[in-house]
């Protein structure tokens, strides 16, 4: 019979609730944040280099805001899913995130390159 190691952190956890309250609010708040990249694109793609100065402070207001939801997002996902990396529902929302991060950001690129 082998020993199991014990690091004393056996109960230790997240307080991810800053980020989003649980798994149901973080879809919500992507769903929002999809449908606020592409809104985002619809109205800056090909026109950023007709902005004045007070205009392209508003899209990199709205750019940041949209960025931050798509964070804090995937932070709330991989810390929780590193909390318990053998539970299925953790890795398939970590999954799940990655995902639409990855569209969220596919609509964004247009503003770096630019």
């Amino acid at each position: 019979m082998s020993e199991q190691f014990v690091s004393g952190a056996e109960n230790v956890c997240w307080n991810l609730s800053d980020l989003h309250s649980d798994p149901s609010d973080l879809r919500k708040a992507l769903d929002e944040c999809q449908s606020s990249s592409e809104l985002f694109s619809e109205e800056y793609r090909d026109r950023l280099d007709s902005l004045d100065a007070s205009h392209l402070a508003i899209a990199l207001d709205k750019l940041g805001k949209i960025q931050d939801v798509a964070g804090r997002a995937y932070t709330y996902s991989y810390l929780w899913w590193s909390t318990d990396t053998a539970a299925p529902d953790r890795g398939a929302l970590l999954q799940e995130v990655k995902e639409r991060y990855t569209q969220i950001t596919t609509k964004l690129i247009f503003f770096e390159l630019e």
